[in-house]
């Protein structure tokens, strides 16, 4: 007769034998842990307004102004109407191969993307530090995304900066004029929405975003959003198309995981430049 095992109370946890001939020889099982907020370590230096370092002497800010432009002609791409058999792309089509004009019904899928999708005269407003390249950046993809939707009525406005000088300092001043009265009297006086992006590093440590390249600077992030979006420029977005408006900005995480520096884009938003 066999006798019943007497219960002790503990769980039975399972064992699993691994077998040693299945890792190289000299391996080690390594434990993943989560990695710190990724960054690049710049000093800290006092950063003041644009318009404060700027240098007094006389400019054309037409002439000293940056202009970039599409390789896209939009004279080449024509509307089409519903059901009209046409294969070149058309601005409620995009780049599909269908023969027939499509119509979008639905709502935009994400709060974020809805200001930008639903207005048709857009200007994409890129502030990219000098060392990071605007090849492949988001700002372009949002343009080549939406550029076949609305040829005539979207463009971007790439502003490259490194406050890391006066002559960087002056540079910013001059491109920021001229894009004010490009808004005001020029070319983008029709445009009713602005996407702004932001692309910059961040330091790891404190969460400061870099003004210098190369990482030779960086100061709290409140400081530099006003000098990079000045006050003049952020009071025309903000009266004139804050609802239909968003900004975005794209640095390393430590940015929003530190306290301090959440603050200043917390302050930052208050304004209501966007919306969005």
């Amino acid at each position: 007769m066999v006798k019943p095992r007497k219960r002790t109370g503990k769980k039975k946890t399972a064992s699993v034998a691994v077998s040693i001939a299945a890792f190289p020889t000299g391996s080690r099982i390594m434990k993943q842990t989560m990695r710190k907020s990724t960054g690049a370590p710049a000093p800290r230096r006092a950063l003041g307004s644009a318009a404060e370092q700027q240098d007094q002497t006389e400019n054309n800010s037409q002439e000293d102004a940056t202009v970039r432009t599409s390789a896209r002609i939009s004279s080449q791409t024509k509307a089409l109407d519903p059901g009209q058999n046409d294969q070149e792309s058309a601005n409620n089509r995009g780049l599909s191969t269908s023969k027939k004009a499509m119509t979008l019904r639905g709502g935009a899928s994400q709060r974020e993307t809805f200001p930008i999708c639903k207005d048709p005269r857009l200007v994409i407003l890129s502030f990219r530090l000098r060392s990071i390249p605007s090849a492949g950046s988001v700002a372009w993809l949002v343009y080549h995304d939406l550029y076949p939707y609305s040829p005539d009525h979207i463009v971007v406005v790439d502003v490259e900066y490194d406050f890391g000088s006066s002559d960087g300092v002056a540079a910013h001043a001059l491109a920021m004029e001229a894009i004010v009265n490009r808004i005001e009297t020029g070319d983008l006086s029709t445009f009713t929405s602005f996407a702004v992006y932001i692309t910059d590093h961040t330091d790891p440590e404190r969460g400061d975003l870099h003004f210098a390249a190369n990482n030779e600077g960086a100061d709290r992030p409140l400081s530099v959003l006003d000098a990079l979006i000045p006050k003049e420029l952020a009071d025309i977005i903000r009266i004139k198309a804050s609802e239909t408006s968003m900004l975005t900005i794209l640095a390393c995480g430590s940015i929003v995981t530190l306290a301090d520096t959440r603050k200043d884009i917390v302050t930052f938003t208050n304004r209501q430049v966007t919306e969005h």
